[in-house]
């Protein structure tokens, strides 16, 4: 079994601090709302993918599980969809992930270094999925945290990188199109039931994301104005900040920033990179100033800013 120790050391890492560490020659940055742990997790390679099985990774929800006092195991729920005509044995998910992320909620303290305990995650549960048809798998993944978590939620978890699904003994690459984190800490019981009938947590109360693009450190920043026909669409992609949602009969509108281009679906589109750039174009601007009433004078507003 593959096996990776991560050489850091800090006593107590609060997450509302900001800064930076270098230990071990390990990037630990600290900031506001993230930790980030670079590097986390041994790469290896992916099998002959000629024969790829046609199953999607709908969702992956994460939940912090209290295994002893102030130890967390990460456990994770996979949504797939088999859209094939084959069955398959679903033997658990590997990852090759370049950067761990650890997105501050509620008041958390990470005590120490998180550690592994391998690098594969197996299905225990029933793990057979038919042809043509949707199942959740649940699994532990061999990564363990100290942490003091005082209020909750616990941090959100954000994996950057890929994974691979195990069916039998080969593996193949996929990557979920939304993920989540539950809204507090369960016990290991908690985890024994989830998925059966008898359990008090619902997958569906989970707020999922659209992953951030995978992009290099060295990806500019860009920003777009994005426009929805549908006044009730709401974006949400994980790596982007955004402004408040500008509203009315002609849809929605809201200023994005972030590194890469963001997944657009569901009817999103970009009208441009800055707001001259929309207001400059005659249609573009009587559509914005239809979402967004302008200034007395017939002048375009901003609908926010962000700070510089």
């Amino acid at each position: 079994m593959p096996s990776c120790r991560i050489a850091w050391d800090v006593s107590m890492m609060e997450l509302s601090y900001t800064g930076k560490y270098i230990v071990g020659g390990l990037s630990i940055a600290v900031a506001a709302v993230a930790t980030t742990f670079s590097g986390l997790f041994i790469k290896w390679g992916l099998d002959d993918q000629r024969n790829q099985p046609n199953i999607v990774l709908r969702k992956a929800a994460f939940f912090w599980i209290e295994i002893e006092k102030d130890i967390y195991q990460i456990g994770v729920v996979i949504r797939l969809q088999n859209l094939g005509g084959k069955p398959y044995p679903v033997r658990g998910v590997a990852l090759n992930a370049t950067e761990l992320k650890i997105l501050g909620r509620g008041q958390s303290y990470l005590r120490r270094e998180p550690f592994l305990t391998g690098a594969r995650a197996e299905v225990t549960d029933e793990n057979f999925m038919e042809a043509k048809s949707e199942a959740s798998f649940k699994m532990l993944l061999p990564l363990k945290f100290p942490a003091t978590i005082e209020h909750p939620p616990p941090p959100e978890i954000e994996f950057v990188g890929q994974w691979a699904l195990i069916l039998q003994k080969e593996e193949y690459p996929v990557q979920p199109e939304l993920f989540g984190t539950f809204d507090r800490t369960i016990s290991l019981d908690e985890w024994a039931s989830l998925l059966n009938e008898s359990s008090t947590i619902s997958i569906g109360d989970i707020s999922f994301d659209k992953p951030a693009p995978i992009v290099s450190a060295e990806t500019p920043v860009s920003d777009f104005i994005l426009f929805n026909p549908d006044r009730s669409a709401t974006f949400h992609v994980r790596g982007f900040d955004q402004t408040p949602y500008a509203r009315a009969d002609a849809g929605a509108m809201v200023y994005v920033r972030g590194r890469g281009t963001p997944p657009l679906d569901g009817g999103w589109v970009v009208l441009g990179h800055s707001y001259e750039d929309v207001w400059a174009d005659a249609q573009k601007r009587a559509l914005y100033n239809a979402i967004f009433p302008p200034a007395p004078d017939g002048s375009p507003r901003r609908v926010g800013v962000f700070a510089q």
